[in-house]
């Protein structure tokens, strides 16, 4: 008897060692991936475990790009948050973020979050905006599938139009981007664990009246982002259409760059997911600019379409792009 105990606990001992043995010769998880520098004091817990935030290369640009508020009733002002790549063509698929910035409560009030747009649906969460303090916002991305995000292109994309009312239309507009904490802006990719690096995030000014600002002459509904001032597209651009999905009519918004040639022709037409046209909404020369046109979701011949899947096919000398919507009656 004492035999057979002394060979159980002997059996015993050998399994555990091993267990043990096994355990310290096993490579340690680790998400840091190679080439990439862990950014020191920076960490967050997911799953249970504590894992490394790491920093890519990979940079980004955040702008404000006003809409044509004049159209607008009851001195509400419009304007819309873009995102591109500063990495050239292959770009970057987007995970969480706070685009965080601010603006002066006494010129404008009841900030709204009006249109979502590229990255909000699907594998995101539904986009929000809120007010961490009085003239502070920040406009929340959270991506709940990771791997899966938007890809951001090196053409501004937008992300959300937010409308504000206007308490004194004689004053300017100022946003400022938040880049120091609290509550800085960040973007992360969409692995949830590497942090882009920001590239320009300018201040932006608006102005109703003819005036001077930091030396740049704004003419009515010009802006001015830092250095430079916007009062025409720098390129050629169709955005995505909002609302989306749809009914009865959705916007479309798209710029005309100043070129030699002056009046460029464009082309904007509706297909269906077989490949047939069903409505040209646009098919003329039009001068520089930022254009929006609704469409109400009809074809050609004033009929009524049925719900599904359209496509937009925007064409110019230097642009040719096509962009899904989806009507829902």
């Amino acid at each position: 008897m004492k035999k057979r105990f002394a060979t159980l606990v002997l059996v015993a001992v050998i399994a555990l060692w091993s267990n043990v043995t096994a355990q310290k010769s096993s490579p340690s998880e680790s998400p840091v991936g190679t080439g990439k520098e862990k950014i020191s004091g920076d960490e967050k817990i997911g799953g249970g475990k504590i894992q490394s935030i790491i920093e890519t290369t990979n940079t980004y640009d955040l702008r404000f790009l006003a809409g044509e508020n004049e159209a607008i009733a009851d001195g509400a002002f419009e304007v819309t948050v873009q995102v591109r790549t500063t990495t050239g063509s292959a770009g970057f698929k987007m995970g969480t973020g706070n685009m965080v910035f601010e603006y002066d409560p006494e010129v404008l009030t009841e900030p709204l979050l009006f249109a979502r747009h590229n990255f909000n649906g699907m594998f995101y969460r539904e986009m929000s905006l809120t007010e961490p303090t009085k003239g502070r916002l920040s406009l929340n991305v959270e991506l709940l599938a990771p791997g899966y995000g938007s890809e951001v292109s090196k053409d501004f994309m937008d992300v959300a139009t937010l409308r504000f009312s206007r308490v004194d239309s004689l004053k300017t507009i100022v946003f400022s981007w938040r880049k120091a904490a609290p509550n800085a802006t960040v973007l992360f990719l969409d692995d949830e664990l590497t942090l882009l690096s920001s590239g320009r995030l300018p201040d932006f000014k608006h102005s109703q009246q003819p005036e001077t600002l930091d030396g740049n002459d704004l003419a009515k509904n010009g802006l001015t982002t830092g250095e430079e001032t916007l009062l025409l597209p720098t390129e050629f651009a169709i955005h995505q259409n909002y609302p989306n999905p749809f009914n009865p009519e959705t916007t479309i918004r798209f710029d005309v760059p100043e070129t030699r040639a002056g009046a460029e022709r464009i082309s904007l037409i509706i297909y269906n997911s077989l490949g047939q046209k069903v409505r040209v909404l646009v098919n003329t020369a039009m001068e520089a600019g930022f254009h929006k046109i609704v469409w109400d979701g009809r074809n050609d011949h004033g009929n009524q379409l049925a719900s599904g899947v359209y496509f937009m096919r925007f064409q110019s000398a230097k642009l040719v792009k096509t962009r899904k919507m989806l009507l829902v009656r």
